[in-house]
């Protein structure tokens, strides 16, 4: 809304939404800070992704446990959650297996909050979603394996494939290795932007006189009065 002034805040979304149906506490999967404009992609683990309108999950107290943002089949979780500020930026998708792709956020149907989702990779080989992330070319992967294995890869030797599509070998995984969590190394070009958005703290210019105590010598004796006074 033209005029409405906007808001950071933070929105930590549940791995377990339907305390009546789960039976047991939810636990909080991932935080972002928003502003209120963007889009929310929610990932399960068995491979389906819910995108809406941040502006369908209202502000609520901190301690408050939410609206429901995806509802989830017998047996999935969510997994991860990423921010999208333009649909034409691109959703990194990985698997425990190892392997991943790139899809374009318009590629998926814009739902709404509650909703199933619809679907983000293959998994009939039985590999289950770890992360998924908004990327773009010039950004780098660190992805780590449960046996502590870790490579870095660059997004842009990761081909862009269709939504449905599993995606290809990021990391060849030993025996009875999997991956366990993947981490974003921001491009160059964005890393600037955001230095120059940070506003420098102002800090007063050195004092002209070198050493401990005040920052100007102290005053000389008092002149003696003059006899005529």
């Amino acid at each position: 809304m033209p005029g409405k002034r906007r808001k950071a805040r933070v929105m930590a979304l549940q791995a377990l939404f339907e305390l009546d149906t789960v039976g047991h506490s939810p636990e909080t999967a991932v935080n972002r800070l928003v502003e209120g404009t963007e889009e929310i992609l929610l990932a399960s683990r068995a491979g389906l992704v819910n995108r809406f309108s941040v502006e369908e999950a209202r502000e609520i107290g901190r301690v408050a446990t939410g609206v429901i943002g995806m509802r989830l089949r017998e047996g999935d979780e969510v997994v991860s959650m990423a921010v999208a500020k333009d649909p034409k930026v691109q959703l990194l998708t990985l698997l425990e297996s190892g392997f991943g792709k790139r899809t374009v956020v318009e590629e998926y149907r814009q739902t709404r909050r509650g909703s199933q989702g619809v679907k983000t990779t293959d998994t009939k080989r039985g590999a289950t979603v770890v992360a998924v992330r908004v990327v773009n070319g010039r950004d780098e992967l660190l992805v780590t394996t449960v046996n502590g294995k870790v490579i870095r890869c660059p997004v842009s030797e990761i081909s862009q494939q269709g939504r449905s599509a599993r995606g290809v070998r990021i990391i060849r995984l030993d025996a009875g290795d999997s991956v366990a969590a993947v981490a974003r190394l921001v491009g160059e070009q964005e890393g600037e932007t955001m230095a120059s958005q940070v506003k420098s703290p102002d800090i007063p210019p050195p004092s002209p006189y070198p050493g401990p105590g005040p920052s100007r010598p102290a005053p000389g004796p008092h002149p003696e009065p003059d006899d005529d006074e």
